[in-house]
């Protein structure tokens, strides 16, 4: 019965030219697919074993020890998990829109990896783009630089593999003017000869790849990466409607701030959004977790476009934002009637010229931008900094990479927290939201001022006019 009445709304829309709407994947809907899916399964595992693994080989030797059967074999890659009641294989291609998962994905994605790695052991060990050139045919890897372009071609197990400098690395851009500029700009230093340098490579690669778990400790460190994975907080936000934006298919989109007069949209996908249908609303549940970035589009201003964190996001929808929160204008046309009178009331009390309150008000505010600026910049550094103690312990090797290098940038000492980076965090947003509101209230003031002078010069005259006809 429910499936000929969908039918008829269906065939009715479509004469009408309407848009149909397919079922929404929910976030109730995810959760039942993470839990019962050997597709999402699958690809935690092989997500954990590119991580884990130091070359191709290994990453092979390590599914196998996790129950993952890989065959290259036939013309599309095939995944079966012994472990698991899997009634087919799954195959490569259906486990992403973007990458096959087949020899070639992840063949490039170690060679990647060693050339990058090459290419950083390299560049402080040489003095001129011809002594790097030289060295790295002495590690099976040739750098061939052409006008703009550079083609690098690494050689393993008498096989060669070539990648564009596009697709080396996510943090760099190893194009022709990089060399350039990195051998212009660098300070020569001790130049090493070719002489033990493939064993001091592989003393190199050895210290990366220290934290990597070997072979038969993959099974147990697996199982504890799903556990830090499940243990990172995944926060229920309740929105209203002034906060989204736009509701389409795939998702909606909610306007957010991150400083002063700053604010773009954050688009959440179905699957971190649950939509209930009440009496007279519909009430609208996103589900963020907090070690998640969340891409701010600005559409008046590209420049503007930036990342944001799970956690700063939270703050900002449950008005616990260690930002400047987004604020709807309140200010109803009676209450402007009253501020104007309020105002003049105000000049007729205390005789002060126009341009005085003008200049008193401008510098007032002038005064206050300058404090929420610096506040704003304080909340922002400590944010990095909490960010990068939430890093250091999450799951992902990556993260905590990078959260290594922030903390060190940050001159961060073992003797600092967590918990006492919230509190001075706290604190600062308790002067931050003292100061915006003193500033909203400057800036109402001095529009409403503005207005009144501006658009009706006479207005004081007739008003003082009046009252002494009185």
């Amino acid at each position: 019965m429910e499936r000929n009445l969908r039918m008829i709304s269906d065939r009715i829309s479509k004469m009408a030219g309407a848009k149909i709407i397919e079922k929404r994947y929910s976030y109730r809907d995810y959760q039942k697919y993470r839990q019962s899916s050997h597709k999402f399964e699958l690809k935690q595992r092989l997500y954990f074993l590119i991580q884990q693994s130091k070359s191709f080989d290994d990453f092979l030797e390590k599914a196998e020890q996790l129950h993952v059967h890989i065959d290259f074999s036939q013309k599309h890659s095939r995944f079966m998990m012994t472990d698991r009641a899997m009634t087919k294989p799954i195959r490569g291609r259906q486990l992403s829109k973007r990458n096959l998962y087949d020899k070639d994905f992840f063949r490039t994605h170690f060679v990647k990896q060693e050339i990058e790695s090459r290419l950083e052991f390299l560049l402080n060990r040489v003095n001129s783009l011809e002594e790097l050139l030289l060295k790295a045919k002495e590690l099976n890897l040739t750098i061939d630089l052409k006008q703009k372009n550079v083609t690098f071609t690494l050689e393993e197990n008498g096989k060669p593999i070539s990648l564009s400098h596009k697709k080396i690395s996510d943090k760099k851009l190893y194009d022709v003017n990089f060399f350039q500029d990195y051998f212009k700009n660098k300070e020569v230093g001790v130049s090493y000869g070719l002489e033990n340098l493939q064993k001091q490579y592989h003393a190199f690669q050895e210290e990366r790849d220290k934290e990597k778990v070997s072979t038969e400790e993959s099974e147990e460190a697996f199982k504890k990466y799903k556990g830090q994975r499940d243990a990172i907080h995944e926060f229920e936000v309740e929105l209203v409607e002034h906060q989204i934006e736009r509701l389409v298919d795939e998702g909606i989109y909610i306007k957010v701030s991150f400083g002063i007069k700053q604010s773009g949209l954050i688009f959440i996908p179905n699957y971190q959004l649950d939509i209930m249908e009440e009496e007279n609303h519909k009430k609208y549940k996103v589900y963020i977790r907090e070690t998640t970035s969340y891409f701010i589009y600005n559409k008046e201003n590209s420049e503007m476009n930036r990342y944001i964190k799970g956690r700063t996001l939270i703050r900002q929808l449950t008005n616990d934002s260690r930002m400047i929160p987004y604020r709807r204008p309140t200010v109803e046309s009676l209450q402007e009637k009253i501020s104007e009178i309020n105002l003049l009331v105000e000049l007729t009390e205390t005789d002060k010229k126009y341009q005085d309150i003008k200049d008193e008000l401008v510098a007032e505010i002038a005064e206050l931008d300058i404090k929420l600026t610096q506040t704003n910049e304080k909340i922002t550094t400590l944010n990095k900094m909490a960010e990068v103690f939430i890093n250091l312990k999450g799951a992902e090797l990556s993260s905590q990479k990078l959260a290594r290098y922030d903390f060190s940038k940050l001159n961060l000492t073992e003797s600092i927290s967590l918990e006492q980076v919230n509190e001075k965090i706290g604190v600062l947003q308790e002067k931050l939201d003292r100061y915006l509101d003193e500033y909203e209230s400057l800036v109402r003031r001095l529009e409403t001022f503005a207005k009144i002078f501006n658009n009706n010069k006479n207005m004081y005259q007739k008003f003082q006019e009046n009252v002494s006809v009185e």
